[in-house]
């Protein structure tokens, strides 16, 4: 059997001056020699310090997450691993990144826009994700890409702090340089909230099932609304 070794390394961002390592998360998947399996290793990447996980000799991806959200995750593929290594990990320069901007609303030319909607752009296949950001009060938000062209979907969806808008997906949007999408218009702003009531039984219809998770989706303006909620020990539950 394999024995684990050693992966240590630092996370620096070109044409940094200091050339410190940032930071973040590091991710790594192994390639399995048995098809579809993908086992994984985690370290975090301390400020100043690097990274350093144990893990078994293999062909390694590795994906690095930092904690600086101006940063987008970066990938780096297929590298060996057979003894105590050592990987640096140096991400594009922040002038390098593409950007993208626009504003949540209801409706194209809403004077306000929707608050605290979470917005993120990726590849199809997933191999390329922008930074994470949440619209501000007028709706606005800013996401960094990786800076090479590609065609993105940008996902428009609800937090916690108003899960009754509806989540969007923006597909086919074509990003070679800096870009404004304007307003990306989600819908359903002027519709009332509803209240569903209902009551979970078995199958004799008698029975009650209490704890039942229950869970709604609706198409409402552009996207859809999902929500979850649990019947009560009579079965019964509610949901706005």
């Amino acid at each position: 059997l394999s024995r684990p070794v050693a992966l240590r390394g630092v996370v620096k961002v070109r044409h940094n001056a200091l050339g410190t390592s940032i930071p973040g998360r590091a991710s790594l998947l192994r390639r399995g020699a048995i098809a579809g399996t993908r086992p994984r290793f985690e370290a975090d990447a301390m400020d100043g310090v690097g990274y350093e996980v144990s893990l078994l000799p293999g062909l390694y991806d590795i994906s690095v997450f930092p904690e600086n959200k101006r940063f987008p995750p970066f990938k780096e593929e297929g590298f060996q691993v057979k003894g105590e290594t050592v990987r640096d990990v140096v991400l594009p320069g922040e002038e390098e990144y593409l950007q993208l901007v626009g504003r949540v609303v209801s409706e194209e030319g809403d004077a306000t826009g929707i608050a605290n909607m979470r917005v993120q752009a990726f590849t199809p296949d997933r191999e390329r994700l922008s930074t994470p950001a949440l619209s501000t009060t007028e709706g606005r938000f800013e996401l960094f890409l990786p800076p090479a062209s590609d065609i993105y979907s940008v996902s428009v969806s609800p937090t916690e702090v108003d899960p009754l808008q509806p989540a969007v997906a923006i597909e086919g949007l074509l990003v070679e340089e800096d870009l404004d999408m304007g307003d990306v218009a989600i819908g359903g702003g002027d519709l009332a909230p509803v209240q569903i009531e209902g009551r979970i039984l078995g199958a004799g219809e008698a029975d009650p099932v209490g704890g039942a998770t229950v869970e709604l989706t609706a198409e409402i303006g552009r996207g859809t609304i999902a929500l979850s909620t649990t019947a009560d020990e009579d079965g019964r539950f509610t949901a706005t």
